[in-house]
């Protein structure tokens, strides 16, 4: 039963989806709710990208990562099912195209094409 929700990208909601916080002008952290970790990487990313573009910027770089792991128990039929479902953060820099520090970085209007229809419901 947990295992089969399917997190979608949209504004957190019940512990699914993304959220953000501003760190500073050009710092945020991003966070995503219980779902696959490569669905929370994917998550976290798109939502990095388009927070660049939103605030003007061409890139941003990920200065820090994290994945943990939350336990879960769900009911399903009358059955107890335990889950150990992945969480994640990330902060990330957004950068104009400019900056010395965008080399490297991700191109946002790229990661944006690429994630954007995989995330799509």
């Amino acid at each position: 039963m947990l295992a089969g929700c399917t997190t979608g990208y949209q504004k957190n909601g019940f512990n699914r989806g993304y959220d953000e916080e501003r760190l500073g002008p050009d710092l945020y952290r991003i966070t995503s709710g219980v779902t696959s970790s490569e669905r929370a990487e994917q998550i976290m990313m798109l939502r990095a990208a388009e927070l660049a573009r939103q605030n003007g910027f061409q890139k941003f770089a990920v200065e820090t990562r994290d994945l943990t792991f939350q336990h879960r128990t769900g009911y399903a039929a009358g059955v107890v099912i335990n889950a150990k479902l992945p969480t994640g953060y990330l902060i990330v820099r957004l950068l104009k195209a400019s900056d010395p520090c965008a080399k490297g970085a991700r191109d946002a209007a790229s990661v944006r094409a690429r994630l954007r229809p995989l995330l799509a419901e």
